[in-house]
């Protein structure tokens, strides 16, 4: 007969969802670079021959993961990319037996988590007119990197100055991991909110146009400046941004 077996779930740091599987990363108790992967379908199993658990380099823990789908050729992919401080992986496979982790980086990982946005919208990174992939951004400890399913491309040349340690407007060394982003899906831009140097909350709002590969700059004024982003959908299916801002209030 079959027998159902519980075991105890050490704590870990945040989910993510790959292949619609439950993925747990950083486990808090041991193991900070690792992830249970859980049976498909399911929130809930995470034994057996449909769980897996899968560790990332070192001893660094993991600091943000995502899914990210692509098409070569005829074929679809979706893979789960993972973070840490200072490199990039990818779990390639489809079932927990084939599963198998790649690093793809071994700089420019994710140093602040709420960075790591993904924008589906077919990004044309190459300059080849037909070649257009979906992409990821996030914040590393020196750079904005984007990923669009083969290579990590540093996108911040034209605000570079932001992470030079002599600029004294340049980002704050101790809020560097603090740093938040969202995506507004109707304009196509990613905000990157960020504290300039001596500043204790998020004061500077940064925008890259994903179309135009331009940034700009929002100034909302004292008391109205975004901590956090995100995105509402509406009894219509229409998108909206909100915004938190310093003063405690959602725009």
């Amino acid at each position: 007969f079959p027998v159902t077996i519980s075991e105890k779930i050490d704590k870990f740091a945040f989910p993510a969802m790959f292949q619609n599987r439950l993925v747990l990363c950083n486990n808090q108790s041991n193991q900070a670079n690792s992830v249970l992967i859980g049976g498909a379908n399911t929130s809930s199993v995470f034994n057996g021959n449909d769980s897996t658990t899968l560790y990332f380099g070192d001893d660094r823990a993991i600091t943000a993961a995502a899914p990210f789908f692509s098409r070569f050729s005829n074929n679809f992919f979706e893979n789960l990319v993972v973070f840490k401080p200072d490199s990039v992986w990818i779990v390639d496979g489809q079932t927990p037996p084939t599963y198998a982790t790649f690093k793809i980086a071994s700089m420019n990982g994710c140093a602040a988590p709420a960075t790591l946005t993904p924008c589906d919208i077919g990004f044309n990174a190459s300059g080849v007119s037909n070649v257009t992939r979906n992409i990821l951004i996030w914040q590393s400890a020196n750079a904005i990197c984007m990923f669009e399913g083969s290579v990590i491309i540093p996108i911040h040349y034209d605000i570079k100055n932001i992470f030079d340690p002599e600029n004294p407007n340049g980002i704050e060394p101790t809020m560097l991991d603090k740093s938040t982003a969202f995506f507004d899906e109707v304009n196509y831009e990613w905000h990157w909110l960020w504290a300039s140097k001596g500043n204790t909350t998020l004061n500077m709002e940064y925008c890259f146009d994903v179309i135009r590969k331009k940034w700009f700059t929002i100034d909302r004024g004292t008391g109205n400046r975004l901590q956090l982003g995100l995105t509402a959908i509406d009894t219509h299916n229409k998108v909206y941004s909100y915004g938190v801002t310093s003063a405690g209030y959602i725009e």
